[in-house]
């Protein structure tokens, strides 16, 4: 391990050919700097701590509020004179990084690994540019998946991240003592609940974490994973650094599909299509809230076929109708998707 006191000791030798205002950034505490830039904003951004910053371009902010002036704080990381930004961080303390970009969120609790220092590299696209996975064991995870989920379920170069410790020997075991959190992002600018960008629509609500299974060459679902909406972020629990990937698929939920208006009566004395009317001949019966793949099959109450719809997989927004060209009678409506179905009832009054 690095002698912190004499390395300190040779920067207090640099630091005396500054001017005052450059030896202002870094007072307060022990800091050892290889070749590293930094912002010329003034001491409070490094002051106090021991931080060893290695060719990266950055700088830490102080919670607002806080006497500490490192636990806790925010790192945004900018590429700098390591290909990738490389972070040297310390066990005592915890962090949370964030990509230069805001794709890649990483929360880092103390103790996380149990040495006094260590580093965080991070690379995106590691199909492209790999920091320690092969990656063709990711083109292979990717075609397993695909597979078993269908064409939407992927991961997509910009939604993929390699995680790696490393110290002076090399990358280290990944594995965490204490879990942290990561949060990758997707890109929904009009918040019509699909990527942007995908074709077929890949809905937003099917994203989960994953984590690459390096030995079995699959991707592996991380528990718990969350989606927050306002954010347009997806969280799960961290406990291993390796590939993590933001990955979707077919949606295949019926829960919350309904029919509307029931009754239908597009003659009736309230028809028409604003809310609480039945309906109109030129509007039907709409179906909402649909998969993104699957039918919907219409039967009379003796189990009679009617009509078959089929969903197609680029329906966006969720819903459509049925033209209701049926005698008078009551309905049986059943959705299927994937290995779920449901099913519900509909009655036309003419």
């Amino acid at each position: 391990m690095r002698d912190i006191s004499a390395a300190f000791a040779a920067v207090i030798l640099a630091l005396a050919a500054l001017p005052p205002a450059a030896r202002a950034l870094i007072a307060g505490g022990s800091v050892s700097i290889e070749s590293a830039s930094t912002n010329s904003g003034g001491g409070a951004m490094i002051a106090g701590g021991i931080i060893e910053l290695q060719g990266i371009i950055g700088q830490w902010q102080i919670p607002t509020g806080s006497t500490d002036s490192l636990v806790g704080g925010i790192m945004d990381l900018r590429l700098g004179f390591f290909n990738p930004p490389r972070f040297s961080l310390q066990d005592p303390l915890a962090y949370t990084l964030t990509s230069s970009d805001g794709g890649l969120a990483m929360s880092l609790p103390v103790g996380v690994v149990g040495r006094p220092t260590f580093d965080v590299v991070l690379r995106r696209d590691p199909a492209s540019a790999p920091l320690a996975v092969d990656p063709a064991k990711i083109s292979r995870a990717n075609a397993k998946m695909r597979a078993n989920n269908g064409p939407l379920a992927w991961a997509r170069p910009n939604d993929v991240w390699e995680l790696q410790f490393l110290d002076e020997t090399g990358f280290f075991g990944g594995a965490l003592a204490t879990s942290g959190e990561i949060r990758l992002a997707y890109q929904d600018a009009d918040g019509d609940g699909v990527v942007d960008g995908t074709n077929p629509p890949l809905r937003v609500k099917t994203m989960n974490l994953w984590m690459l299974d390096e030995n079995m060459e699959l991707w592996v679902k991380v528990p718990n994973s969350s989606i927050d909406p306002a954010a347009r972020t997806v969280a799960a629990p961290l406990s291993h650094l390796s590939v993590y990937a933001l990955i979707g698929g077919a949606d295949t939920a019926v829960a919350d599909v309904y029919a509307f208006p029931v009754p239908f009566r597009p003659h009736g004395p309230n028809a028409g299509t604003g809310a609480g009317q039945t309906g109109t001949e030129a509007a039907g019966i709409t179906f909402t809230n649909l998969p993104s793949e699957g039918v919907i099959e219409i039967y009379t109450v003796d189990g009679r076929r009617v009509k078959r719809l089929d969903i197609p997989a680029n329906l966006a927004p969720a819903k459509m109708t049925w033209d209701a060209k049926a005698a008078s009678g009551v309905y049986v409506w059943r959705v299927v998707s994937g290995g779920n179905s449901k099913t519900g009832r509909l009655m036309v009054i003419r």
